[in-house]
């Protein structure tokens, strides 16, 4: 990615400006503007570009400004101080095609029934074209619409990238999906047209390959197995090849001492340093545009990532780690700068606020709602936080158990159903309560109900069996929601292809796609 070409160092939330031939707009001039905007909703001149990055696997706790102890993130850190930070959202489910389908259509995963698995034999689960994107309706409206992604299922195969005219989806890393996006700014036939651009890396997925300067600077001592697996990876991009099990020691991770999983996250954090050094980097070159002050631009995440919290390692299960991911909001002008918001919120909620700030409404049949009122009035929905999984309901992982949660300000209940063949989630249900007050980390369940015999006290048991049949009531009215919008017809499978397989083996999905 080439460097900035200003006089200055032009670092949004500070540091001095661009040239005076690149000036941008001073900030206080452009706030009567954006009031209006957020009130009323902008007129056809006064649309906003916009533009959605999309940092695969980020947990929110992997920010500086989420509380990493680490320096891993100055200018997401910057770009807060200059936006609104979300302490608190959570996405929907814990794999990027169900997650950015969500994202995607505003819709949980039970309506739109996205999983993230591919086959040869079986087929995508991707989107159904009875689904509208955020990019059709913003290309419908006269935006512009750019998406530059990693690929998998934010390619071709699964059907979520549809409305947008340009896609570059390529298996590439964060300083080519940059590189290829301002490129795609500068080609503009028309400056006057709004735009929507989508950028999209997997530079914090596994396989954790960060450059050796971010290692050094994170954990300079480690002497473990993971070294020599850090040099297989190294050697084979060298070759320009893709590791058949694009994890680190995916089957040998309860093997690793704990000095070894101190390094793993080390590793991880080093990704996301460099990630941040890249978008730092890229905001500057919006700025030296002319286009940075005066757009919406939200940075956040499909899902985290765990690392043995909860028994797993991966991104599997619907604990904190999991769902609970970054949000970061910058308004045009600045409005809001500054703010954090700590209401527990779904990261559907940006579909309609993206929708909102180019003047359309909501989609047909969604739950979200925009955080634009909210941040006006300070009245923030107190309504559940909804995940699911939805491997479960296709071939050939019929029978995986099917994963439900509800979040509420104070509890947490984490479902598992077993699933039988075209039965999805017609076992007994497996519960757990957590009090999020007391143990936001969801460590020591407070009330179960299933496989063992009842735990809790009388009233969290009671509390259990109300989330339950909240949960089940929502769950049952998304399978309506659904109804309505598909007029009764079963969705298909898209086909599969081997290239897509490939590409979930390099992913570190292969034959156990849906499994993570």
């Amino acid at each position: 990615m080439r460097a900035p070409t200003s006089a200055g160092s032009p670092t949004p939330g500070g540091g001095p400006r661009p040239a005076a031939g690149r000036r941008l707009a001073a900030a206080g001039a452009l706030l009567p503007a954006v009031g209006a905007l957020l009130a009323c909703g902008p007129g056809p001149r006064e649309r906003p570009n916009l533009a959605l990055v999309i940092v695969d696997t980020l947990r929110a706790d992997a920010l500086s400004s989420y509380g990493n102890p680490r320096p891993t993130t100055p200018h997401l850190d910057r770009l807060a101080q200059g936006g609104v930070l979300f302490e608190r959202i959570y996405a929907q489910a814990p794999n990027t095609a169900t997650s950015h389908a969500t994202l995607f259509t505003g819709l949980e995963p039970w309506v739109h029934r996205v999983a993230n698995m591919t086959s040869l034999e079986h087929g995508t689960p991707g989107l159904d074209p009875r689904f509208a994107t955020l990019a059709e309706r913003l290309g419908a409206a006269g935006f512009r619409t750019g998406a530059f992604t990693d690929d998998g299922p934010l390619g071709k195969g699964w059907g979520l990238m549809r409305g947008y005219q340009t896609l570059e989806a390529k298996l590439e890393g964060v300083e080519a999906k940059a590189a290829q996006s301002l490129a795609w700014l500068d080609r503009a036939e028309d400056p006057e047209q709004p735009f929507f651009l989508t950028l999209h890396t997997y530079e914090t997925h596994q396989p954790f390959v960060p450059p050796e300067h971010w290692i050094e600077r994170f954990d300079p001592g480690y002497e473990g197995p993971l070294r020599e697996r850090l040099a297989e990876l190294r050697a084979l991009e060298a070759r320009g090849e893709r590791p058949n099990d694009g994890l680190v020691l995916l089957a040998d991770w309860k093997r690793l001492s704990a000095r070894d999983f101190e390094h793993l996250r080390a590793l991880y954090d080093a990704e996301v340093a460099h990630t941040d050094e890249v978008l730092g980097r890229w905001f500057e070159e919006l700025a030296a545009r002319g286009l940075f002050d005066s757009m919406a631009l939200a940075v956040t995440s499909d899902h985290g990532e765990e690392f043995g919290e909860h028994g797993q390692y991966g991104h599997l299960q619907l604990h904190d780690e999991t769902l609970h991911v970054p949000l970061i909001l910058k308004l045009p002008g600045g409005a809001h700068a500054g703010r954090r918001i700590g209401a527990r919120l779904a990261l559907a909620d940006l579909h309609p606020t993206l929708l909102e700030l180019a003047d359309l409404g909501p989609p047909r049949e969604a739950r979200a709602t925009s955080l634009l009122g909210p941040l006006a009035d300070g009245r923030w929905p107190e309504r559940p936080v909804l995940a699911q999984t939805t491997e479960h309901l296709y071939p050939p992982l019929q029978g995986k158990p099917a994963l439900s949660a509800i979040r509420t300000e104070r509890y947490a209940l984490l479902v598992q159903r077993s699933s039988a063949p075209g039965a999805p989630g017609s076992g007994s249900p497996e519960a757990e309560l957590y009090d999020l007050h007391a143990d936001p980390g969801e460590l020591a369940a407070v009330a179960r109900r299933g496989a063992e015999e009842p735990a809790g006290s009388t009233a969290d048991a009671a509390r259990l069996g109300t989330l339950l049949a909240r949960l089940e009531g929502e769950l049952q009215g998304l399978e309506r929601a659904q109804a309505r919008i598909l007029g009764g017809a079963a969705r298909g499978l898209m086909p599969g292809s081997k290239e897509l397989e490939h590409l979930h083996a390099a992913l570190g999905y292969g034959r156990g796609a849906g499994e993570r």
